[in-house]
């Protein structure tokens, strides 16, 4: 495949990965090809071949996909970034991922407009390598929480009648089992 083919700036562009081909415009000035990872057909999983032509032993990709507040969505993106990086690390890449925090922006280019090019550069800088992005992914809450609290000790919890699970997320040493 020749350079020209690909739509890219340029054959040699840094390799930061985006979700989807709609957002391409904004970030085209950030050299951020548009890509949807993983080939779709169905069995063994592969690169799309436009980014496996990016493919070349220690070359550096950021995966950087939109935040989403409904839970299956989160799942589906969460995979999605999970199979696109095993795969590039597979080819010899070393992969790191860039978390949007949540807010009202969804997209990368919502995300510069919103909050400016400054803002992502200090993700872009903060990303972390597949291994430790998992690791952090298991100290989440799946679900928002629908108390939070500020303050040194838990104390006396109000516990609504409706509620089956009850489930305490806090420091060592703050009164969780009193």
């Amino acid at each position: 495949m020749k350079p020209e083919a690909l739509n890219t700036p340029s054959w040699d562009a840094a390799n930061n990965l985006e979700e989807g081909s709609r957002q391409h415009s904004e970030d085209n000035e950030q050299s951020c090809p548009p890509t949807d990872g993983v080939a779709p057909k169905p069995g063994k999983p592969f690169l799309i071949p436009d980014l496996e032509f990016f493919c070349t032993p220690d070359r550096e990709f950021y995966i950087c996909f939109d935040r989403d507040s409904k839970p299956e969505t989160v799942n589906r993106v969460r995979t999605a970034i999970y199979k696109t990086a095993r795969l590039l690390i597979k080819s010899g890449c070393q992969v790191k991922i860039i978390d949007l925090p949540a807010g009202g922006e969804k997209g990368v280019d919502d995300f510069i407009a919103a909050r400016g090019k400054e803002a992502f550069d200090a993700l872009y800088n903060a990303a972390q390598p597949l291994s430790k992005w998992q690791v952090k992914l298991y100290t989440l809450l799946t679900y928002p929480p629908s108390v939070k609290m500020s303050q040194r000790f838990i104390g006396k919890l109000s516990v609504p009648d409706h509620a089956k699970l009850i489930v305490i997320k806090a420091a060592k040493g703050t009164g969780k089992t009193e």
